[in-house]
């Protein structure tokens, strides 16, 4: 298994202290000349500020690679799993060029707004049988606010 990590990922998405104001935070990784893409690779993309929610998640990315699949959401602690998908493998084939959104589901409620980050990231479910090409971006758009003071 193989861990990618974009450059937004080391520092934690910005906060803001403003109750029910929503941000927006995006961050990508662009892989280099024929990246073969495993199954069960990690793409480590954001982190999700502490006390905060998602409200919505949106996924761009070129062609990964014939039959590459992946599901697109919360990270375990250590980011070395997919803990919870948002967007999930079955609705995700990143073999081909897309832009994928989730704002409905209840997926996005099912990680509780916890005292440190979240990390948000890629988990492929089917590796790649052609190489990505050079330059290759995988780019997740993130909405997120502070949790509410109901909310566990």
């Amino acid at each position: 298994m193989t861990t990618y990590t974009s450059a937004q990922y080391v520092d934690t998405a910005p906060t803001s202290t403003e109750a029910g104001e929503q941000l927006c935070f995006q961050a990508s990784y662009t892989f280099a000349a024929s990246t073969a893409l495993l199954a069960n690779d990690i793409i480590k993309l954001a982190k999700l500020p502490a006390n905060h929610v998602l409200t919505d998640l949106r996924l761009e990315t070129d062609a990964l690679g014939a039959t590459c699949e992946a599901s697109v959401g919360f990270l375990n602690a250590g980011a070395t799993d997919m803990s919870q998908a948002v967007i999930a493998a079955s609705a995700t084939n990143v073999a081909a060029a897309a832009i994928l959104t989730q704002n409905t589901t209840a997926g996005l409620r099912v990680a509780a707004a916890t005292s440190g980050y979240t990390p948000i990231g890629v988990k492929i479910t089917v590796g790649n049988t052609v190489n990505a090409a050079l330059g290759a971006k995988i780019t997740i758009t993130m909405k997120y606010r502070p949790k509410q003071n109901i909310e566990v």
